[in-house]
């Protein structure tokens, strides 16, 4: 008969209290986010704050001016980028990074609305393409902030072109969504795999977790094997889950009692997202036509492998062009481009 010896005796006592403290631990954990969650948070408060921007020119030394005080804080290829034809035109397009990303994520979009005879502005969200290139730099990030950053991108858009089209992409997409529902210079909007809820989560649990992302301290998660992107922060931050998941809440309830302001509404998703739930997307869309709005949905099927961060500099140059054709396809049938 085997007899265990004193030592490994030790070590496997070790390793049972090890777990059991750890177990305890993720509970009191699960436990703090559900306490914290479970109590309702307004998500009033949401609605437009418009301030006309006079003229073209206005428009351009706002833009200038912000580019100037991000110059010392922020990496050059993170900047905002404006791109003109030195006047007011027809067309003017409005681009919306993601949370973590930066403008260059869609500066090749940008380029090719450019080339097309638009104006085009993709304006850097607040506490993004910081120097230091840390996701903890979004444990300040607050959802008046992102309020304030969308009302004034509108501001600045409409004074560069007299139809206005606003394109977002994941958290930026759930940006686009508001601004879609809020502010009436908007004339047409494209979603991309808008982030209103985390994939893989039930949906009555999104809401809490919401809460529980923006009472709580803020956390990160490192990116593990992310590609190097010098204009993204690398992994995932709570603070800002929950801002883009508050705004998109909010705009889920604004749908709710009102049409949106938006004339047509393009929401694009992907069956082979990872990130995003697509089901709070389709409820956008089924509350904004319930109201009488113009809105096309349509979804990449998984054999095409179109990956969240669809249009992404990183992803794919073919899978790219697909969404960009698709984009494209939606924009002349409306005479938008």
């Amino acid at each position: 008969m085997t007899q265990t010896s004193p030592p490994e005796k030790t070590k496997r006592a070790l390793w049972k209290r090890i777990l059991i403290w750890a177990g305890i631990a993720i509970l009191a954990i699960i436990a703090l986010v559900l306490i914290v969650g479970i109590f309702p948070m307004s998500t009033d408060g949401f609605d437009a704050d418009p301030h006309p921007v006079a003229d073209y020119d206005q428009a351009v030394s706002m833009v200038e001016k912000i580019q100037e005080e991000e110059a010392p804080i922020t990496k050059e290829i993170s900047r905002s980028l404006l791109m003109t034809h030195g006047e007011k035109t027809e067309e003017v397009f409005v681009l919306v990074h993601g949370v973590t990303n930066a403008p260059h994520e869609f500066e090749e979009l940008g380029k090719m609305l450019y080339d097309r005879g638009a104006n085009v502005i993709i304006l850097r969200m607040p506490h993004h393409g910081l120097t230091s290139g840390d996701i903890s730099e979004l444990k300040a990030l607050k959802p008046d902030e992102i309020l304030d950053y969308m009302n004034t991108t509108i501001d600045i858009a409409d004074a560069l072109g007299d139809n206005m089209t606003v394109i977002g992409l994941s958290a930026g997409a759930t940006a686009a969504a508001w601004m879609a529902q809020n502010r009436e210079e908007v004339d047409r909007a494209v979603l991309l795999s808008p982030f209103m809820g985390i994939k893989e989560t039930p949906m009555f649990l999104d809401p809490i977790l919401m809460r529980a992302f923006l009472r709580l301290p803020g956390f990160s998660i490192g990116g593990g094997d992310e590609p190097d992107r010098q204009w993204v922060y690398s992994g995932e931050s709570s603070k800002g889950i929950g801002t883009f998941m508050l705004i998109g809440q909010a705009t889920l309830k604004q749908a709710e009692r009102t049409s949106p302001q938006a004339d047509e509404i393009y929401i694009i998703t992907t069956a082979s997202d990872m990130g995003a739930d697509n089901r709070w997307a389709m409820k956008l869309a089924e509350l904004w036509t319930a109201q009488g709005a113009d809105v096309i949905t349509y979804e990449f099927p998984k054999s095409e492998h179109v990956p969240h961060a669809s249009i992404d500099p990183f992803t794919d140059e073919a899978i790219r062009q697909k969404v960009y054709d698709n984009i494209f396809e939606w924009l002349e049938a409306q005479g938008g481009i």
